[in-house]
């Protein structure tokens, strides 16, 4: 054996998993008495480099490997290694310690790795990070370490300490600057020096310094080895905790309470009728948005009351024609009828946000009910456009004959309503008296509750709000938020119904929640853009709380509270006084003042600020949401079982896949799913031997609690107020940003700690239509594409950057797209794909493809074009795309699901996550030296899919 073999498997390094990484070692060094060559640091270091994980045991004998022995020799210095016996010979300390740093490798290569980055020190909680040694300001594949270790003087427990130590650096960087010690250029100086306290202290940036006597130094420096961050069940930092989340108990001040009441819209219809009482009246139509049991009476009560008129006819003024459908021409469709047909005038209004297939949206799901209640498929009815329509509707069948028959036909009135941006208007189906008489026929309009609700809200209230936040300036409305939260709480008599087509239901309250939710956020991103020239995103949490309340008035109740600026404590540890081995004093710098503190008395104070102390088995805690409840990651790899391991190195082996769940925790299914794949990963790790996979499965829990708080009333609604963080922010928006959301941190945090090659982002749309009456019947504009019904059980949409590893990016997806399709041949999801994409075409697509698209890839739509795929800095292939190969997201119908449909999004979001750990398992992965450099090239080029598991 030569000496390089020592940096092997058949040296010094084990592969205790058998997967063929390097993650362990198995060492005895049997240092003399009184000898203290600081070689040894450089050649620790390097010990530390070669392998993914190590324990401290270098310096007692278990039947290791490989022994290390040292010789003094009155005539040479040399090293053999042979048969696991690695001998030192050495006529001085100084010829031993440049023999062990030559060992080590002080040669200077070129170094060829571009992205080397480089950690700092500003706080001793610096020391040990989620990512390493040191705080990194980006994530890197690279971690680097130079570092100078500096001691006058030593004892033998202070140096295997301090050999320790250094394995640790070596371990947790992916190259290294040789020599570590008496290395006065080193951009980190760590200095041990003799002082009549024990303390660690960073007097200055990248200085660290421990101070005490020879043995108390040791036991400080053994402390500091074999200590871990907070985040990974250790101390350090902990203290912090009790500066850094103090925006937990954000004290609760009303800035806005106001009460609204009206008459209901029946009480306006009966003023109505009234002035016909003395009218030979021959047909009145009444619309009201009611509930059809109310309706009725309705019709019975008036038609007795008014005997004048010869006809009434009460019905709904929400989705009018969808009604009068349902209730009334159903019944009528001829026994031998095969066709339907149901004409429909184009909607076509100047500055209006209505699509020019607006009618045909609103009678989504009326194919589906034709077929469940007649012998007509739901294929066998048909749509017909037509801008010279006399009507809005009109519906003929054709019977088994031949013969043409006309059901009917229908016209809608509309109102008009301004958007939240004051140049676009809505024009919402209104509540109305159609009549007819000798004289012909007229229209009398009333607005529904529902509008006359909306109309106060966008005219007088949200006026009032922005009063009340006042001068908007510095960070607010894009990283603070505007307000901290606002309850809108309504009371209306509305109709609720689930339909008897998969999870479609008649919502109007639902509608309004959507409204009042989104057109609030539309309403201030116009504001900032308009005022700043950027748009106000960090709004504050919007909450619609809506009460069916059949045959009341209608009444609402709002309040804001008040935002009370925070910003983020800059909290440091600059010192660190220990008694008996253990630190109980600590000099803390929040935001520059500097105090003494008792390390006991911090951490009862974290304690008595945290509201969730909850935790996960096997998981890392990454950081704490705004409202205080944590965020656990879990980290899947082939364990090792030794004291300390590095995923940033464990990348460097093999593929890295993060996945992150429940972003918007109205998104039901992604957690779930998450947790069955890992849970089949336990019981057959084979994958694992190719890849490390890593999951938020709860990123946003306080966006979850809300959800929970929601569903007790409405357990079927979207619920998209849960969709955001706690004061109704996109945290992605503001990721790598100095935030108190931290929420925000985790993504960033994990990306510096694995440098995953692929990022998944599970999501999910609506189960069920998606109607804003007042934002153009659509989804919300902000959305250039629609999202008015599911266009599948499950599609994709993958990211690049269109500025840097392109070519690799795209090929990625396609292989990522094609494995994609084939997982799912055997299962139903093709099925249910091919549904839902035949209804996305017959209500949307084929008569507007750009607003409603489909790119359809084997088994599912897959979306590449840019105008789907979201563009802030934030992404990860955009932030990093010279080292991430790709960035996927998925999207299942599963906002608020349960029992089979829920467990059918369950199943497509864990295949579709399954398909893309086997399809990068099987990429080739070739770790490459430069010297004291490890490396691979990145990023990773996807090959084939490996076996289902």
């Amino acid at each position: 054996m030569n000496m390089e073999d020592l940096w092997t498997l058949e040296g010094l390094l084990l592969d205790k998993n058998n997967d063929g990484v390097p993650d362990g070692v198995s060492l005895y060094i049997d240092l003399p008495d009184n000898l203290y060559p600081l070689g040894l640091l450089d050649f620790m270091v390097r010990v530390g480099l070669e392998t993914t994980a190590l324990s401290f045991n270098f310096f007692e004998f278990t039947n290791q490997k490989v022994v290390m022995s040292f010789e003094k020799n009155e005539t040479e210095t040399r090293a053999s290694f042979e048969s696991g016996k690695l001998h030192i010979y050495y006529t001085s300390e100084e010829a031993l310690s440049s023999l062990l740093s030559s060992i080590a490798g002080t040669e200077l290569r070129e170094n060829l790795v571009k992205d080397n980055a480089q950690s700092s020190i500003t706080s001793i909680s610096d020391i040990w990070t989620l990512s390493g040694f040191g705080y990194l300001q980006e994530a890197s594949p690279q971690q680097h370490l130079n570092i100078n270790i500096g001691c006058e003087k030593w004892n033998k427990q202070l140096f295997k300490a301090t050999c320790n130590f250094a394995a640790r650096l070596g371990l947790v960087s992916t190259s290294i600057t040789l020599p570590i010690a008496q290395n006065k250029n080193a951009e980190i100086q760590f200095i041990i020096q003799q002082h009549n306290q024990s303390f660690i202290e960073v007097p200055k940036e990248n200085i660290i310094q421990l101070n005490g006597s020879l043995d108390q130094c040791a036991n400080m420096m053994e402390w500091l080895a074999n200590e871990r961050s907070w985040k990974e069940n250790g101390v350090l930092g902990a203290w912090e905790n009790a500066f850094h989340y103090a925006h937990f108990k954000n004290k609760e001040e009303t800035m806005l309470e106001v009460k609204w009441d009206n008459p209901s819209e029946i009480e306006l219809a009966e003023k109505h009728l009234e002035s016909l009482a003395n009218n030979q009246i021959q047909k009145v139509e009444v619309y009201v948005s009611e509930p059809l049991e109310i309706r009725s009476l309705l019709k019975n009560k008036w038609s007795e009351k008014y005997k004048n008129i010869q006809e009434i006819t009460v019905r709904s003024s929400f989705k009018p024609g969808f009604h009068w459908i349902k209730e009334e021409l159903i019944h009528q469709i001829p026994a031998n009828a095969k066709k339907i047909k149901i004409k429909v005038k184009e909607h076509h209004l100047e500055n209006s946000l209505e699509l020019p297939i607006r009618w045909i949206q609103e009678l989504y799901p009326i194919d589906a009910i034709i077929e469940n209640e007649t012998s007509i498929s739901k294929e066998n009815v048909q749509f017909e456009l037509d801008n010279q329509l006399k009507h809005t509707y009109e519906v003929v069948t054709l019977l088994d004959d031949g013969t043409v028959y006309h059901l009917g036909s229908l016209d809608v009135e509309c109102s008009k309503v301004p958007y939240v941006d004051g140049e676009r208007f809505a024009a919402p189906t209104t509540s109305c008296i159609v009549f007819s008489s000798e004289t012909g026929k007229a229209v009398m309009h009333f607005p529904s509750d529902r509008e006359r609700f909306y109309q106060f809200y966008l005219t007088d209230f949200l006026p009032q709000l922005l009063d009340g936040i006042g001068e908007i300036k510095g960070e607010k409305g894009l990283t603070q938020p505007l307000f901290d939260q606002m309850e809108v709480e309504v009371w209306m008599s509305e109709e609720e119904e689930r339909l008897s087509v998969n999870e479609e239901r008649t919502s109007p309250l639902e509608a309004l929640y959507e409204d009042i939710y989104f057109n609030t956020l539309d309403y201030f991103e116009d504001l900032g853009t308009k005022l700043i020239g950027k748009p106000y995103i960090a709004v504050g949490a919007v909450v619609p709380i809506m009460h069916v309340a059949k045959g009341e008035n209608p009444r609402a109740s709002i309040k804001v509270t008040k935002w009370h600026q925070l910003n983020k404590n800059e909290v440091k540890t600059k010192e660190l006084f220990f008694e008996k081995n253990v630190p109980t004093k600590v000099r803390l710098e929040v935001n520059g003042h500097i105090d003494l503190w008792d390390i006991d008395e911090l951490l009862t104070m974290w304690e008595q600020t945290k509201i969730d102390d909850t935790t996960v088995p096997n998981s890392v805690l990454v950081d704490y949401s705004f409202r205080g409840r944590p965020i656990h990651v879990i980290e899947k790899y082939l364990p090792s079982n030794e004291q300390f391991d590095n995923p940033l190195k464990m990348t460097l082996f093999k593929p890295t896949v993060l996945i992150e769940c429940a972003h918007h925790p109205n998104e039901v299914s992604s957690n779930i799913a998450v947790h069955r794949l890992l849970e089949r990963l336990e019981s057959n790790n084979e994958l694992l031997k190719k890849i490390n996979i890593v999951a938020i499965p709860l990123a946003n829990p306080d966006g979850h609690y809300l959800l929970k708080k929601l569903t007790k009333e409405h357990p079927e609604w979207k619920h998209h107020a849960a969709r955001y963080n706690a004061v109704g922010l996109e945290f992605a928006h503001i990721r790598y940003k100095n935030t108190i959301f931290g929420e925000s941190n985790v993504l960033p945090e994990l990306m510096k700690r694995w440098a995953p090659d692929v990022v998944i982002d599970n999501h999910g749309i609506p189960a069920h239509e998606w109607v804003q009456p007042f934002a153009g019947y659509n989804s919300p504009p902000r959305f250039p594409v629609s999202y008015f019904i599911p266009s599948a059980k499950i599609y994709g949409i993958g990211r690049y950057s269109n500025e840097l590893g392109t070519d690799v990016a795209r090929e990625n997806l396609e292989k990522i797209v094609k494995d994609m399709s084939e997982i799912y041949e055997t299962t139903n999801i093709p099925k249910q794909n091919e549904y839902w994409r035949s209804r996305f075409r017959k209500y949307g697509h084929d008569w507007l493809p750009e607003i409603f698209p489909l790119e359809v890839h084997g088994n599912i739509n897959f979306y590449k074009e840019r105008i789907v795929t979201p563009t802030y800095s934030a992404v990860s292939i955009l932030r990093y795309p010279e080292w991430v190969a790709a960035d996927i997201i998925s999207e299942v119908a599963d906002e608020v699901v349960y029992g089979d449909v829920l467990e059918e999004c369950v199943e497509a979001q864990y295949l579709f996550n399954l398909s893309i750990l086997q399809t990068v398992s099987n990429s080739n992965v070739d770790m490459k030296r430069n010297g004291n450099t490890l490396y691979r090239e990145r990023p990773l080029e996807i090959t084939i899919r490996g076996e289902y598991i």
